[in-house]
């Protein structure tokens, strides 16, 4: 079994690009890190987290690094939100960090990190927030796209910088996600000796 990570920043692609990696393999298996946020333990206040070090250990994922451990011994995996999850011979793991954190260090084989310009990942944030929020956006679109700038402004920007620093030196190839979805997917799949 092998365990091929997707690593990158907010907006940097990585389930869309883990999606289809997962169509070119057949349907394999894949680990959301964001469906294990509500049974995490991650820096709560970003702005703080930062201003001490932005140390990545404070990012802990027990039940993330659990269920990675049983896919690799083939065992299948409930995930919290429900769903079961079946061991491949391919897993694919949406990991921001990839093997930076020393919880996934020796559970993941390959990690790719997806960069991209801080212009593309705040236009893929935004665009992200506006479908997850259509019905609710009608009244408040402005002053949501003004929240979501500010913070950009603010403190995205210094943690896309403090990210591109830290991540890309615990992976094996640095991949540019702004290119068309399948040629990422494909490189990524190529990089890591599937395809």
């Amino acid at each position: 079994m092998r365990v091929i990570a997707a690593a990158g920043l907010s907006g940097a692609g990585k389930t869309q690009v883990l999606l289809r990696a997962a169509e070119l393999l057949g349907g394999a298996p894949i680990l959301h890190f964001d469906e294990y946020a509500a049974v995490s333990t991650l820096p709560m206040d970003m702005r703080a987290w930062l201003e001490a070090g932005g140390d990545i250990e404070a990012y802990q994922t027990p039940q993330f690094a659990r269920d990675l451990r049983a896919l690799r011994a083939w065992q299948s995996v409930t995930l919290p939100g429900g769903g079961v999850v079946q061991p491949g011979s391919v897993v694919l793991v949406e990991e921001p960090m990839g093997r930076a954190r020393k919880e996934m260090t020796a559970l993941i084989d390959f990690v790719a990190f997806l960069d991209a310009p801080f212009d593309v990942l705040l236009a893929r944030r935004l665009l992200r927030r506006m479908e997850e929020e259509r019905e609710q956006l009608s009244g408040r679109t402005l002053d949501v796209l003004r929240a979501d700038l500010r913070y950009h402004l603010e403190l995205g920007r210094r943690l896309h910088v403090h990210g591109q620093h830290v991540v890309p030196q615990a992976a094996d190839i640095v991949i540019d996600s702004t290119r068309p979805l399948d040629d990422v997917a494909r490189a990524l799949l190529h990089a890591a000796g599937l395809r």
